[in-house]
């Protein structure tokens, strides 16, 4: 038996790239909790980008962060991370496709 064959994805693009994403693994969940409760910007930045590289190595991306600093802002990266989480709602009859928008 394999475990994590049959799993939901979304396609998201970021700038023209394409991120494929099955798998938000219990670090990303850790650090969204964090990033929730965090007062201080500088901390919540980081704690974004930390979540944006586990999704991103947990579904076999290499994170390049000097990529994400110069093509995203904030609210970009936060946006990556909803659409990663929201690939588990009920899936419709089309395929998901999400976009970032800059």
């Amino acid at each position: 038996m394999k475990i994590g064959i049959n799993r939901s994805k979304v396609d998201i693009s970021v700038q023209g790239t394409v991120f494929t994403i099955g798998i938000v693994p219990i670090q990303a969940s850790l650090l969204i909790a964090q990033h929730d409760n965090e007062e201080d910007l500088d901390k919540q930045i980081e704690l974004m980008f930390e979540t944006v590289e586990a999704i991103l190595i947990a579904n076999g991306y290499e994170f390049h962060r000097s990529w994400w600093e110069q093509n995203c802002d904030l609210e970009m990266l936060q946006e990556f991370v909803v659409f990663s989480l929201q690939k588990d709602i009920p899936k419709t009859k089309s395929k998901k496709k999400a976009q970032v928008s800059s």
